[in-house]
């Protein structure tokens, strides 16, 4: 089923996966300047609406195959 630990281990996974894979989005960033906040800016956002978005029931029955919320 589960440990009390399951959420401390995938929060550790979680944490070791970004160190070792950076975000890749970031291959688009200029050097400096205005163009380049734009581009992180931009990348956090599209990141963020589909994080907030996979917490939704609809959205994992649409994605995740098997899922029965």
């Amino acid at each position: 089923m589960g440990t009390p630990l399951d959420p401390i281990i995938g929060y550790v996974a979680a944490i070791l996966t970004g160190i070792c894979f950076p975000f890749l989005g970031h291959s688009q960033i200029e050097s400096g300047g205005t163009a380049a906040i734009e581009s992180v800016m931009r990348i956090a956002i599209v990141v963020a609406i589909s994080f907030i978005l996979s917490d939704y029931d609809d959205f994992q029955r649409l994605f995740v195959a098997g899922c029965k919320y």
